[in-house]
């Protein structure tokens, strides 16, 4: 999982209870093409702020990706929801390809 920001990407690992699954916290949008080669056939799910969804569909496109729309950033709105891991991984299974 990509997501825009360390915070985000601890808050949003913290809503997971399985070991092989990664956050990646990305330090601003202008920083998604850096890692695009590093993930390059890997299983990445890519979840845009949003103001960064641009940049965040240009990633999902280069790496083939999935992309997950949210209505407010992730960690607000995982902490905002009280959102469990349960329900976390249905709304993960709902992340379309690009």
């Amino acid at each position: 999982i990509v997501v825009e920001g360390e915070i985000k990407a601890m808050v949003t690992w913290s809503r997971l209870d399985q070991s092989d699954i990664q956050v990646i916290g990305v330090s601003g949008k202008s920083a998604f093409p850096k890692v695009a080669e590093q993930l390059q056939g890997k299983n990445v799910l890519v979840i845009p702020d949003p103001q960064g969804e641009k940049e965040a569909y240009d990633l999902a496109r280069q790496i083939r990706g999935r992309i997950l729309e949210v209505p407010a950033k992730i960690d607000d709105f995982l902490i905002q929801t009280k959102m469990t891991n349960n329900s976390f991984y249905t709304l993960i299974r709902q992340a379309r390809h690009v």
